[in-house]
């Protein structure tokens, strides 16, 4: 049987491939039952490093986090493995292709602050990241496609004990794990990744939205090992104030911050979402989630996806559901500000200072996820009729 024409789970039928992901290819498929289009990561079995049911365990962790996809269902059938989630929109290199190869100031601090929220989740729930890349990061779909949703979680590593808060080694010598145009220095030299690392791959990142270039882009090598090693003594000798040359002063505050932090020192996120939330009431911005490709016409767009995003300024103004008029009039209220788009639920489990993050106030309305089920190994051989039904 052709894996086309399975029937993942007993009701995921599957479609056309949408993406490759670190760890295997993503397909669109319908859930037959309910008419919902979804997307299925699937790699085979007998793959050289399995990688997909670890990934799925890790996203079952982080399920309840806005910015988080919902996972539906996780496990083995017919010698592959699967992984389905809901279907989101196009990633930031994407709509950074749409948009000319560069991003408006306005859009990148939206943005900014949202991942950085984001990256603060993940670091709660005790993993870091490990390949921040703007092929990670998807928009959501219709009603929450002003939402930064993080993906692929198939490199990401826990980094500290989730009861004890007690955090992993230093260890020196570790392969470039992640993507190396965004890496952090640290990784380039090999020294274990912690939530420095991912802030810094951030930085770099933002950077690249707005300038639509890094120094260290085009370097060519004969072998891969020679070309990360030019991209990290490239980086190592590009000054930040270099770096961050026509930008706003807040990227070069925001990259010496996160570069002098210590390995297992705990990120001030709500220092850093400051820092770009100054900038944009300086500029005097209105936060209205109208990002730049909001306002590419629709003909320039994927097929497939420009009937998955808000096509016109009106429908984001005239959706109530969509944007909450007391939660835009405060968005960058003083109250307001340090984690309005943090979490939907959090555990009882304190951050490493005894702390959790605040709760968002006045946040979009989110649904909680339902609990999805990652398959044991005893349970994978179980039937169709066997699968959960979420």
């Amino acid at each position: 049987m052709s894996i086309i024409e399975l029937r993942v789970c007993g009701r995921y039928k599957l479609g056309p491939k949408i993406g490759v992901g670190s760890f295997g290819q993503i397909y669109l498929a319908k859930n037959v039952q309910s008419n919902q289009d979804v997307a299925i990561k699937i790699e085979e079995v007998k793959s050289k490093h399995p990688q997909l049911l670890y990934e799925g365990k890790i996203l079952q962790n982080l399920q309840g986090g806005v910015g988080i996809p919902s996972m539906l269902w996780c496990g083995q059938e017919n010698d592959f493995n699967f992984l389905v989630m809901d279907l989101l929109g196009q990633n930031l290199e994407e709509l950074l292709v749409l948009c000319k190869r560069a991003f408006t100031l306005k859009t990148v601090l939206m943005l900014a602050d949202q991942l950085i929220s984001n990256l603060e989740y993940i670091h709660f729930k005790n993993y870091v990241h490990r390949d921040i890349k703007p092929e990670n990061f998807l928009m959501g779909c219709a009603k929450k496609s002003h939402i930064v949703y993080t993906i692929d979680f198939g490199l990401s590593k826990r980094y500290r004990d989730a009861r004890t808060h007690e955090h992993i080694p230093l260890k020196e010598g570790k392969p470039l794990i992640g993507t190396a145009r965004y890496a952090s220095i640290n990784t380039h030299k090999g020294f274990e990744q912690s939530r420095r690392d991912d802030l810094e791959a951030l930085g770099y990142m933002l950077i690249y939205f707005l300038k639509g270039t890094l120094p260290w882009q085009g370097i060519r090598a004969n072998r891969k090992e020679e070309k990360y090693q030019k991209i990290m003594e490239k980086k190592i000798q590009t000054p930040i104030d270099q770096l961050c040359k026509g930008v706003p002063n807040e990227f070069q505050q925001f990259m010496n911050y996160v570069r002098n932090l210590r390995y297992d020192e705990k990120p001030d996120y709500s220092f850093l979402k400051k820092i770009f939330k100054e900038r944009f009431v300086k500029e005097g911005y209105e936060y209205d989630y109208v990002y730049d490709w909001i306002l590419i016409p629709m003909s320039t767009r994927s097929p497939f996806y420009s009937s998955k995003i808000p096509l016109t300024i009106e429908l984001l103004q005239n959706e109530e559901k969509f944007l909450i008029k007391e939660y835009d009039k405060d968005r960058f209220g003083e109250s307001n500000f340090s984690n309005w788009n943090m979490v939907e639920e959090l555990d009882n489990n304190p951050d490493d200072d005894g702390q959790q993050p605040e709760q968002q106030i006045n946040k979009p309305v989110e649904q909680k996820p339902k609990k999805p089920e990652v398959q044991q190994p005893a349970q994978q051989q179980k039937k169709d009729k066997d699968c959960a039904i979420f």
